[in-house]
């Protein structure tokens, strides 16, 4: 039973990952919101069987939807279970990274988050993960706007989206 309920939330992922980021994203929240104490109990569910590159893979689809919609504590006890078992260099571990440094930079600790999102832009880039890459570039570039550096986050910005230079 508990693998059935798993699954119809992975694939309730996998559909509203073809819809985040387009003019149907609302009516995804919507539904997601609904569904949050299921989407948690998975996500908790996968890091508990120690299937974490699917926890990352979620964490990554929806982590716009989470920060707004999950207690910051139980997303940092996510990220950092996720970083703490992925090593090497896969797409899980630059998910878990840039995400664990997105929680980061949302609780205000700018120090850890940032090298954190630097760290899992550069990993994006190495494996040849342009659109994840370009993603953590605007995570960064935010986390540098929010922290009061407009210098660093529009140069950072730019190179994510291959603008030229401002200077």
């Amino acid at each position: 039973m508990r693998q059935r309920h798993a699954d119809f939330y992975h694939r309730l992922v996998f559909e509203a990952q073809k819809e985040m980021r387009t003019p149907n994203e609302s009516a995804w929240f919507d539904k997601l919101d609904n569904d949050t104490d299921n989407l948690q109990a998975i996500m908790r569910s996968y890091l508990r069987d120690g299937s974490y590159e699917v926890a990352a893979h979620i964490a990554w689809t929806l982590w716009h939807f989470w920060l707004a919609n999950t207690n910051l504590a139980e997303w940092q006890h996510w990220t950092k279970a996720m970083l703490n078992q992925l090593d090497g260099e896969s797409s899980a571990r630059a998910k878990a990274v840039t995400l664990r440094g997105s929680v980061a930079v949302w609780q205000g600790d700018y120090d850890l988050g940032i090298p954190l999102i630097q760290q899992g832009a550069a990993l994006f880039g190495k494996l040849g993960k342009a659109h994840h890459q370009t993603e953590a570039m605007m995570m960064l570039g935010l986390a540098l706007l929010n922290k009061g550096d407009r210098a660093a986050a529009s140069e950072v910005m730019a190179r994510g989206l291959g603008l030229p230079p401002t200077s």
